[in-house]
């Protein structure tokens, strides 16, 4: 029974000694068959963890980011609380974060401050951090930021100078933006925050109604409804999703603007290490 143990070992070594080489060597589509290969004869847990951790990093090489979170999903994080563990959850959480898969991360994150809290966990603190941040959950993202300055008190962002905008944050309301645009055209995009858009879009509007009144009115009753009146319910209907739309990218130029400060001073303080 000893030696048979003692084989199985061997030969696992062996495998992942024979995958490692051919990743060394750059042959990324062997090397990832060659993990999987492990995944597919091991029974153990632990081992397979392993395989699906360094093919994940094979993939993070190439840039895939997603197929290495879906390869990182599959491992089995809930029988031991061991290295391989903690590392496949850190690399979850950051090839979330890459995709914008911002839930995700945030849910591995939390497990791993239950399991890791005392052991690993701190080292990912920045994450959780920059995960609300982007979730827009700043009153949380502020309180990690108070717990991350506790383990690392020589970072020098201050709380209060970071979430400044915390007193006076003006999101928009996409609905609203497009209530504004149902009730007047033009007012939505005005509201987003792009007040030309808006005006040229009240403008054209409001000079097609006219255009369509008119040809009526002088009996181009063809003219007047199909041009006149049909190109403005196509402006008015694509007016409406169009102050939704800046609405959303309004709001993402000022959570960049809000983010990207606490952002660059965490990763570069991360760096300096």
């Amino acid at each position: 029974m000893i030696c048979i143990f003692l084989c199985a070992t061997s030969s696992i070594k062996a495998q992942f000694r024979q995958a490692d080489s051919i990743a060394n060597l750059g042959n990324n589509k062997l090397a990832l068959l060659e993990y999987e290969r492990i995944v597919f004869r091991n029974l153990s847990v632990e081992t397979t963890n392993q395989a699906l951790l360094k093919k994940a990093n094979v993939l993070n090489e190439e840039g895939d980011h997603a197929a290495a979170l879906n390869t990182l999903n599959r491992a089995n994080l809930f029988v031991e609380q061991n290295e391989t563990n903690l590392e496949i959850r850190k690399q979850i959480i950051i090839n979330a974060y890459l995709i914008g898969d911002y839930p995700n991360a945030l849910s591995q994150l939390k497990q791993t401050e239950y399991f890791f809290k005392d052991n690993g966990y701190h080292d990912i603190l920045f994450m959780h951090v920059l995960v609300l941040n982007e979730m827009r959950r700043w009153e949380e993202a502020s309180e990690k930021l108070v717990e991350y300055k506790q383990h690392n008190p020589e970072f020098e962002l201050e709380i209060v100078k970071a979430y400044h905008f915390l007193e006076d944050t003006k999101l928009k309301d996409p609905k609203k933006a497009e209530t504004l645009s149902y009730i007047l055209p033009g007012v939505g995009q005005m509201y987003a925050g792009y007040f030309f858009k808006g005006l040229v879009s009240s403008t054209i509007q409001a000079s097609l109604i006219a255009f369509g009144a008119y040809s009526l009115y002088e009996g181009y009753f063809f003219t007047g409804a199909l041009t006149g009146i049909g190109l403005f319910y196509s402006f008015y209907s694509g007016g409406v999703r169009h102050a939704s739309y800046l609405a959303k990218k309004k709001n993402e130029e000022l959570t960049r603007s809000y983010n990207d400060p606490i952002k660059d001073s965490l990763l570069e303080f991360e760096m300096s290490k």
